[in-house]
């Protein structure tokens, strides 16, 4: 059943985000991705409020606090929002952290001027249906003329391609006759296995330009999109 596979899906999601590992792994990381800087500095509007989607321990949240009045933080994986909420009182931060679940805010309509939702964080979501919701409250508590910036697992990267399509291929067929781990059974269409810090977890790709498309339908207006390759090499044009 749909709903039984979503919410094996969320449990999946909480656990690897709130294992030890990962826990460390991601709080040590207090740096801007490629390209984020570029992204969150050109389009988003300093000095207002922000929303930061799926926070894990806190990364963008503490990397963009001095640029905004008041931010708000949340995840799904309790874990990850202790550590962050730790992190908050020793840096003297005034980020408020909660756990919630991005398909259904706690937020009233038209809340923030800003949201990002960034490394990790729509990947985690199991199903197309969820996804479209998630970005579908995303839009209800954006206020009119606010900037959203999404950054998602492209499914036409090559890395991805050869790493998690077609060795992924090969890993399910050989699943299938007891020759690889059951895990790899069962994947969704642009599902991948990720592996961090002797931590799995099944992540989403997404094809940019379906993306566009559903954000437009729900309400976007899409100013801008790139590739972190693209980025990478200061290709921002």
């Amino acid at each position: 059943m749909a709903v039984d596979y979503e919410a094996d899906r969320i449990r999946e999601v909480q656990s690897f985000f709130g294992s030890e590992p990962i826990l460390d792994t991601y709080a040590e990381r207090l740096a801007f991705r490629t390209g984020e800087k570029y992204m969150f500095s050109t389009f988003l509007h300093r000095g207002k409020s922000l929303l930061d989607a799926g926070c894990g321990t806190g990364r963008a949240s503490f990397l963009l606090a001095p640029w905004f009045e008041s931010i708000e933080a949340f995840d799904i994986a309790p874990k990850a929002i202790e550590r962050a909420r730790a992190e908050n009182e020793r840096l003297g931060t005034s980020i408020r952290f909660r756990v919630a679940d991005v398909t259904e805010l706690p937020f009233e309509s038209a809340s923030f001027d800003n949201i990002v939702f960034a490394y990790n964080g729509i990947e985690g979501i199991a199903s197309e249906e969820l996804r479209e919701r998630a970005l579908a409250e995303i839009c209800r508590v954006l206020r009119p003329g606010g900037r959203f910036v999404l950054s998602t697992k492209s499914a036409l990267n090559w890395e991805y391609w050869k790493e998690f399509r077609l060795k992924g291929a090969a890993k399910r067929l050989l699943a299938r006759v007891g020759m690889a781990g059951r895990e790899w059974l069962g994947l969704r269409s642009g599902d991948i296995l990720h592996r961090e810090s002797g931590q799995l977890v099944r992540l989403h790709t997404t094809n940019p330009i379906v993306m566009a498309r559903r954000l437009r339908r729900i309400g976007f207006r899409v100013l801008y999109f790139n590739s972190e390759v693209r980025l990478r090499a200061n290709e921002t044009a």
